[in-house]
């Protein structure tokens, strides 16, 4: 079933709401709404976007708030002002959104830009990642550079990222695991990065080429290739650090 308001104002078309199944074509509206199975086709803006269930869209969707649960494939890109996933999300090219929430897994085919990133699940980046704050619980597969002010990530499985860069990076593992406990002592819990540099650096569980930084703490299982810092350094017994160089 497809219900719209056509009452139409200066800035904004009518409504789509979609309960059942259903499409609609793209274009500019005030607010889209999804319960059940509905696909847009084509470009989308919006004020609004509310989804539970499956959806799609076949183009660019702009909307100021995004609040989605079930599952959702963007085949362009997602810009707006706020974002909340619950479930899966993919967006096939790039996402500019400012607050971004994820609980679940989420896969970008481009950059990730915004002011503020939280994830709980699995994240998969083919880009870049640029953001004043990220905080990952789980799982991070990046392509590119995750560059942010505040970087803190809580390692429940196998991560990489090609870079991280920020002033304060903070890795660790997770101290709960998702996976069952006769399981998770299998699962290796370990980022790996070919740089990371950064003001205050702090690692636990990371298998890095270079680390370089200001301030930095190797801590348990760690294995570096190469660490560079200009005021403090500090190693766990157990790392295993090829080589320490003061600037």
């Amino acid at each position: 079933m497809i219900t719209g308001n056509r009452e139409l104002n200066s800035d904004w078309k009518s409504d789509v709401r979609i309960i059942g199944e259903g499409d609609s074509a793209g274009g500019l509206f005030r607010k889209i709404s999804i319960m059940g199975q509905g696909r847009i086709d084509g470009d989308a803006s919006c004020e609004t976007f509310r989804c539970m269930g499956d959806a799609s869209v076949q183009g660019q969707l702009t909307a100021s708030s995004f609040k989605q649960l079930g599952n959702m494939h963007i085949k362009g890109g997602l810009s707006g002002d706020s974002a909340s996933t619950l479930g899966e999300l993919r967006v096939d090219g790039s996402l500019q959104v400012r607050r971004m929430k994820l609980i679940g897994a989420m896969k970008v085919g481009q950059n990730l830009r915004g002011e503020k990133l939280k994830c709980s699940g699995q994240l998969q980046l083919h880009g870049d990642c640029i953001s004043e704050e990220v905080r990952i619980r789980g799982v991070i597969t990046a392509e590119g550079a995750v560059n942010a002010e505040h970087i803190r990530i809580k390692l429940n499985g196998p991560s990489h990222a090609r870079e991280l860069c920020g002033a304060q990076i903070d890795v660790q593992q997770a101290f709960l695991s998702w996976f069952p406990s006769f399981l998770s002592k299998r699962v290796s819990k370990t980022l790996s990065a070919d740089l990371i540099e950064g003001d205050h650096i702090r690692l636990e569980h990371v298998e890095a080429k270079v680390v370089r930084g200001r301030r930095v703490t190797i801590g348990p299982g760690c294995r570096i290739g190469l660490v560079e810092y200009t005021e403090k350094y500090k190693e766990h017994p157990t790392a295993k650090v090829d080589k320490s160089l003061r600037q």
